[in-house]
């Protein structure tokens, strides 16, 4: 049904997906309409926005389950996918399809907290929505590509509908009383219902994904001729499309300086660090506070016994710091069992990968153009951060967990570089938790 809505035809993507939002809408009570629309006014989520709300899920959800792990990091793939596809929308498109962007992330939002209040039936949600995860479409895949793209436009929506599809599948499931709710569970189990959008929606994602190829070969072969007809007609050319000859190529640069820096996926480690529990005492303790409300440079060097939990708390922490501050935060878990999270060069690609991804708006005009798929050593990455960060004495705060995991010469290598970033124009707070 829900992969049939997103192939109808003739109905242009746009507007498929706008009438799968309206069928979810019509399917609320009206407070629950109302707190829809609340979503939807506001302004396009950002990624802060989705750790806030897996904070969010896992406080409320806790209260309804009897097991201290935490679910809450089970919808971030998910979630970041829609927060990425909303904002390349807002940023690159905008207009219409920005609103439409935006009420996907709050149509989402509001499935999730209706059913958190469902403890069993949760669990089963939230793991339907790991695994759909794992394959979802991410923003350096498609979003360079989008605007060029009608065809992957296209498939993204489609990949769309069927989230919005599944959500109204699990608000109606909510709106089912008690015994209807028990005999479906028992007659009819949750993957036999709810199976289907996992498919339709692995489906999709490689359809996406062989759209992003086509267009990244065709984006390759157009770009020389392009930049041609562009120098050949720079006279007839309007300031908008020099506007979006500009854009372009600053996201081009953004994103070759993000890949040049580091392709390690730094979040595996922290969701499945941050699923093990809660655990907030340090954010009451005064050492912590005194570290986090600072204003010079500072480290905070948090040391315990093997297995006291040392890595749960800095998951903690990675939280507390990324909702309740206004600093760029980065963050590296070190793993002893994953050799490449052990190298200096890992760690400090993926830190100031983090880093320029936060404050890429404030150095937009200074990133140096790089050819496609290269990649820079320690050294020119520091140099690149002591470049490119702006002299406005922004705070910028680095957690990193399981140090003593690296090798001793390794251990040194990143203190010093680590030492390197403290300019009188910055102010940098470490947080370095070891046994």
């Amino acid at each position: 049904m829900a992969l049939s809505l997103a192939k109808a035809a003739p109905l242009k993507p746009e507007i498929k997906l706008a009438q799968a939002l309206s069928e979810f809408e019509a399917v609320l009570p009206d407070d629950q309409k109302t707190k829809l629309r609340t979503y939807r006014g506001q302004s396009p989520p950002n990624p802060t926005d989705v750790m806030r709300f897996t904070a969010e899920i896992d406080r409320d959800a806790g209260r309804n389950r009897k097991s201290r792990q935490c679910v809450g990091t089970r919808l971030t793939n998910v979630l970041q996918s829609i927060q990425q596809f909303s904002t390349v929308v807002d940023l690159i498109v905008g207009s219409s399809q920005s609103q439409i962007a935006g009420a996907i992330w709050g149509t989402v939002k509001l499935s999730l907290q209706l059913a958190s209040t469902f403890s069993s039936y949760f669990d089963q949600l939230s793991a339907l929505f790991m695994r759909i995860g794992l394959t979802c479409p991410r923003y350096q895949d498609f979003g360079l590509l989008y605007p060029k793209s009608t065809r992957l436009q296209s498939a993204l929506c489609d990949y769309f509908v069927v989230i919005v599809c599944l959500c109204k599948e699990a608000v109606l499931f909510l709106k089912k009383p008690f015994w209807s709710q028990l005999s479906s569970s028992m007659l009819k189990p949750f993957e036999s219902e709810f199976g289907k959008f996992q498919q339709d929606l692995k489906s999709l994602a490689s359809a996406i994904r062989e759209e992003v190829s086509l267009a990244s070969n065709q984006e390759q072969q157009n770009e020389v001729q392009e930049m041609s007809r562009f120098r050949k007609n720079f006279a007839d050319t309007s300031s908008q499309e020099l506007q979006e000859v500009r854009t372009w190529r600053r996201r081009k640069a953004e994103l070759r300086l993000l890949n040049a820096c580091s392709t390690y996926n730094h979040e595996n480690a922290w969701k499945q660090a941050r699923k093990r529990g809660n655990t907030n005492w340090i954010c009451h303790d005064d050492g912590y506070k005194q570290w986090k409300q600072g204003t010079a440079s500072s480290t905070l060097w948090c040391t315990g016994k093997l297995g006291s939990g040392k890595t749960v708390l800095t998951a903690n922490v990675v939280e507390d710091l990324k909702i309740n501050t206004a600093a760029a935060v980065a963050y590296f878990f070190c793993r002893h069992h994953e050799a490449e999270s052990l190298k200096t060069r890992t760690i400090i690609g993926s830190i100031a990968r983090q880093i320029f991804d936060d404050i890429k708006s404030d150095i937009a005009n200074e990133i140096p153009e790089m050819k496609p798929a290269t990649m820079i050593d320690t050294d020119q990455i520091l140099d690149f951060l002591q470049e490119l960060l702006p002299s406005n004495s922004h705070k910028y705060i680095i957690v990193v967990d399981g140090l003593d995991e690296c090798e001793e010469t390794e251990i040194r290598l990143l203190l010093q570089c680590l030492k390197q970033l403290l300019l009188p124009k910055t102010v940098f707070k470490y947080t370095v938790p070891a046994g």
